[in-house]
């Protein structure tokens, strides 16, 4: 009976011994597969840097005079971030399924998916900041409107945080909507309040200046 425990222990112990020794090779070959995902990724970021210089993509910005509209954020560092992020994680995807490691599978396939959310949430709040700062830089260059820069900015910042509202359910998705459709309402009522009341007194002293330049 001793000799039959001693068997089953001994068949027990070559179960785990070679279910280690295969997680130990599937854990080398993930390494692998990492470092393969890294250097890959690499070669895609340095691609992409060199298209972006050949197609002169920050002359064009330059151009537009919205480089500014970033807030400091370089948009080809942006793009090279999203890049290699994607091809490491859809490299590691392709790895992890050939190795057989499921739950390591669906875990990055749904960092893909909130991955596509968050480049689009990144595209159009890019989009969103261009088209303020165009906005804003228009409204600076009138010479008639009285507070121009104050206005200027006042509807840059309204845009760029209205903008970041909207994307924020795409970045956070357990954002409450309904909150956050509030929130853009009183925004855009103090703002338009505080526009409006900023505005009618500065119209006031134009009008007071113009009575007195008559006057005289």
């Amino acid at each position: 009976m001793a000799v039959d425990y001693i068997t089953v222990l001994m068949a027990k112990l070559a179960d785990v011994v070679g279910l280690a020794m295969v997680y130990a090779i599937k854990a080398l070959f993930l390494l692998i597969a990492l470092l393969v995902a890294y250097v890959v990724a690499k070669i895609v970021m340095y691609l992409t840097r060199k298209t972006w210089k050949g197609l002169n993509i920050d002359d064009r910005l330059s151009e537009l005079k919205v480089q500014d509209a970033f807030m400091g954020i370089k948009p080809l560092d942006a793009v090279l971030f999203l890049v290699g992020l994607y091809v490491f994680l859809l490299v590691t995807y392709i790895a992890a399924g050939a190795l057989g490691l499921d739950t390591l599978v669906v875990w990055i396939a749904g960092l893909l998916v909130y991955y596509a959310q968050l480049v689009q949430a990144v595209i159009f709040l890019g989009a969103v900041m261009i088209v303020a700062d165009l906005i804003s830089d228009r409204i600076r260059e009138r010479e008639d409107i009285e507070f121009n820069d104050m206005l200027a900015a006042g509807v840059q910042a309204f845009l760029i945080v209205l903008g970041i509202l909207v994307v924020l359910p795409a970045i956070f998705p357990s954002t409450n909507v309904a909150f956050v459709s509030t929130i853009v309402l009183l925004l855009t009522a103090g703002i338009a309040l505080g526009m409006g009341l900023a505005l009618g007194l500065g119209a006031k002293d134009l009008v007071a200046r113009k009575l007195e330049e008559l006057e005289k």
